[in-house]
């Protein structure tokens, strides 16, 4: 996961452009959101959807609602990461310094289009395809900051598997290697920003070629270093069903006005109700 932002719109708001300048502001969440209140000075967004806040703080520290016991992998929905990571995306959104706009939401394709969103912390293939085809009349004016708030996250995407059931295993099995290869995987990664799992495809020219849409930032080299030091995050089975309750709370207090520690309790009871031990 990254931080992607519209250079020309940032210069505007009186912000800095260069990707290591900007880098150095929103590698702590203070500075993420200094920039975000400026952004805000000049009516503009420079943070999209604040639940993925709460998911990025998460993920930056390897926890994924879940801890190893001698009963194997259990839930761990009130511990202490989750009350700080729904606090900080709680401090963005209580400020109305996020657009509320989920990714290839309506609002989300309307704000970039429209340029009041002009900075977003997200995964590659939305920063790739979903942000150029939101924005194809910003190409050149994009970049990627090198630095991301509070340490380094890594999503899990999508994967490839062979049902017992499938009429040819063997066949199936060549077809997922091939689509996987390094070639394949730096193809998709050039028109469809998928970011490879093949760590051979690191070094593919395709993927470390300067990005035209990005002003000529080699961006997958940024992405390949976030993604080499991001921690492994323990998942469970309802992983992610925790994680959008809480996200979905924190979209929701934009609306219904609560505060933060209402709607985190609220948020944790919804959670150990469903998912708890």
């Amino acid at each position: 996961m990254a931080y992607y932002y519209n250079a020309e719109a940032f210069t505007a708001a009186g912000l800095p452009t260069e990707p290591k300048a900007v880098g150095e502001l929103v590698s702590t969440w203070d500075g993420y959101k200094s920039v975000a209140v400026k952004a805000k000075a000049a009516g503009k967004f420079a943070c999209d959807d604040p639940g993925l806040l709460f998911y990025y703080e998460t993920w930056s520290k390897g926890f994924g609602f879940y801890e190893e016991s001698d009963k194997g992998l259990v839930p761990d929905i009130d511990n202490p990461l989750a009350k700080t990571a729904f606090d900080r995306a709680m401090d963005f959104q209580g400020g109305g310094l996020c657009a509320n706009a989920q990714a290839y939401s309506n609002d989300w394709n309307s704000g970039l289009s429209r340029k009041s969103i002009i900075g977003f912390l997200q995964p590659p293939w939305v920063g790739g395809a979903g942000l150029q085809a939101a924005a194809k009349d910003q190409a050149g004016k994009w970049r990627v900051a090198t630095a991301t708030p509070d340490g380094f996250a890594a999503a899990d995407g999508s994967m490839l598997m062979v049902p017992k059931t499938a009429a040819d295993p063997e066949l199936a099995t060549k077809v997922a290697i091939w689509l996987t290869n390094a070639n394949n995987q730096a193809n998709g990664y050039v028109k469809n920003g998928l970011f490879p799992s093949t760590l051979d495809t690191y070094q593919a020219p395709e993927f470390t070629a300067a990005q035209p849409y990005y002003g000529g930032q080699p961006v997958a080299s940024t992405l390949a270093a976030i993604s080499k030091d991001a921690p492994r995050i323990l998942k469970g089975a309802d992983t992610d069903s925790i994680n959008a309750i809480f996200q979905q709370a924190i979209r929701d207090a934009a609306t219904n006005g609560q505060s933060a520690s209402a709607a985190y309790t609220a948020a944790a009871e919804k959670a150990n109700q469903q998912f708890g031990k």
